[in-house]
């Protein structure tokens, strides 16, 4: 109503002596405004009660497939911490090459290498950027602070393991001759190595003290990414449940 009009209409009300019809027309008008803010508010949590369910639902995707890849990777480290150990071994006990051939070639490849962690941060940057995060409950921004602050800490160390995986590649150069890499570089059932082979890379790898030196660092490298993912793996876990019980 115009701002004239209603002047208008107070005035009339004041000259006729109407003071109970101005008044109910006040009432009317405040009811009016009272239901349309709740209207707007209503509205306002409906629409913000739908966001958060799809962000809850694309949370609990990209943390399954975070699992899925955590899964891989602590099977990944763990595979090759054994690797490395039966190349420890091997320096004092010369039976191991003949005990499984196969097994001990490949340890020479896939004891260099790392599973690097790729996780889905898509959903939590938009959070973070849009300023959403807010809308959330206080546990589920707490358990995703936790998580992705894991994660950010622990790549930090990426860059030195990567320094790690590449000297390891100068250090055990030669162990495997050239037709033999890509047979090591194998985890399946197809992949064969002779005895005599084994034993003849058992002996380049005694004979290489720079070899020999450095297998107690790369497995300080696997230990710690075996904890490392153990830990991301119980956060993910822990704000999977959080997640879950929206």
């Amino acid at each position: 109503m115009p701002r004239n009009t209603i002047i208008q209409r107070i005035s009339l009300f004041l000259r006729t002596g109407q003071l109970h019809l101005l008044f109910l027309e006040f009432i009317v008008v405040a009811v009016g405004l009272f239901f349309g803010f709740q209207l707007d508010r209503w509205y306002e949590q409906r629409q913000d009660t739908q966001k958060i369910e799809q962000y809850v639902h694309r949370l609990l995707a990209d943390i399954d497939v975070d699992l899925s890849v955590l899964e891989r990777v602590l099977d990944s480290a763990n595979y090759r911490l054994r690797a490395t150990d039966m190349l420890f071994d091997s320096i004092d006990d010369l039976t191991i090459p003949g005990k499984n051939p196969t097994e001990y070639m490949i340890a020479f490849e896939q004891s260099i290498y790392r599973y690097n962690l790729v996780t889905q941060n898509a959903t939590y940057t938009e959070l973070v950027n849009t300023g959403d995060m807010a809308l959330l409950p206080v546990s589920i921004r707490n358990g995703l602070y936790e998580y992705y602050g894991d994660l950010a800490q622990k790549s930090q160390f990426n860059s030195m393991r990567d320094n790690v995986q590449q000297e390891s590649y100068s250090r055990f150069s030669g162990m495997l001759l050239p037709h033999q890499i890509e047979r090591g570089m194998k985890r399946d059932a197809t992949v064969r190595f002779s005895i005599d082979e084994a034993m003849a890379a058992a002996k380049r790898f005694r004979s290489r003290q720079e070899a020999i030196d450095w297998i107690p660092r790369l497995r300080i490298v696997h230990i710690t990414e075996i904890a490392d993912s153990n830990s991301i793996t119980l956060r993910a876990a822990d704000l999977k449940s959080r997640l879950k019980q929206y």
